[in-house]
């Protein structure tokens, strides 16, 4: 499937397994990149080409540079995401896809399926659009 921008994003079915990937890499003094399924790392020495799906967790140490981009295949192909100190020493933050979970796609799903509840999501979008409106007594 083809995004948007002509770059080619794999389906879910074909990423591999968790346990198929590596657990970690750890980068440093680099900039990070995408080139289509894949993280481009550049440092002093070059490029090297980390297909996404084989990761699970990327550690970013000091004087690494993401761009926007490689923070979207890192999301689509659900990577965990820590920003660590020289050596991964001390942590700093971290980030990781929402769609690593179902969360949020049970409560849609809830909502969705409730008649009750799905009347009252109906009524506070069309309140969010209309907030002079009166929507106690609409319908659907």
């Amino acid at each position: 499937m083809q995004n948007d921008v002509g770059m080619i994003k794999p389906e879910l079915k074909e990423l591999p397994q968790i346990n198929d990937r590596m657990s970690f890499i750890y980068l440093e003094h680099c900039v990070i990149n995408r080139e289509d399924s894949a993280i481009k790392v550049t440092d002093l020495n070059g490029d090297v080409l980390i297909p996404a799906a084989t990761i699970t967790v990327l550690l970013l140490g000091p004087g690494c540079k993401i761009t926007h981009r490689a923070m979207e295949l890192i999301g689509d192909s659900g990577i965990g995401t820590v920003w660590v100190g020289e050596h991964g020493v001390r942590y700093y933050a971290h980030g990781r896809a929402l769609n690593s979970h179902t969360g949020l796609l049970v409560k849609q799903a809830e909502l969705v399926s409730n008649t009750r509840k799905h009347l009252d999501v109906v009524r506070k979008m069309y309140q969010m659009r209309f907030p002079d409106e009166e929507v106690r007594g609409l319908t659907l």
